[in-house]
């Protein structure tokens, strides 16, 4: 089975957006997590297992991001 590909945005609260990074390393992604400091904003993710297996939301804190991530990747 292929590892799952995760897209992620990371939203101001005026709708700019900041970053958007996408890898199939989920080491990638958490790290550029913790790395950055996010203040006032929104994480949009998608996690794609196969064409047409997806998870997806909305997220206001990083803290939710990272236990949604661990939870669709089961990491």
């Amino acid at each position: 089975m292929k590892k799952p590909y995760i897209s992620l945005k990371i939203i101001s609260k005026s709708g700019e957006m900041l970053h958007k990074i996408g890898s199939s390393k989920t080491k990638r992604i958490f790290h550029f997590i913790q790395r950055e400091k996010f203040q006032d904003c929104e994480f949009e993710v998608c996690v794609t297992y196969q064409k047409d297996c997806q998870n997806a939301g909305t997220y206001k804190t990083k803290k939710d991001l990272v236990q949604t991530l661990r939870a669709f990747t089961e990491n």
